[in-house]
């Protein structure tokens, strides 16, 4: 079934790269506990989504991944970073 903004869901490589980037940024081991998506109209290919990561010992909560979805080629989802996290 091809994905669409009606019943968008991330896929397994994007679940891996938003763990593995909580990972990096908070050194505790993450599960995707919820997530919310927006598009920009002005781009209608691409759909950014916020990712609330929790701990999987205790489920508290770790911090917020923000990943970029090509429609397209889904291959080329990304993670943002914010101008903090790069300097």
């Amino acid at each position: 079934m091809k994905q669409t903004i009606e019943n968008f869901q991330l896929l397994k490589s994007e679940i891996r790269k938003v763990e593995k980037e909580a990972k990096l940024r908070t050194g505790k081991t993450c599960f995707l506990a919820g997530m919310s998506f927006s598009v920009d109209p002005k781009t209608p290919d691409w759909v950014d989504g916020v990712c609330e990561m929790d701990n999987v010992h205790d489920g508290s909560f770790c911090c917020d991944v923000s990943i970029s979805c090509y429609m397209l080629d889904r291959r080329r989802s990304f993670i943002l970073k914010t101008a903090a996290e790069l300097y």
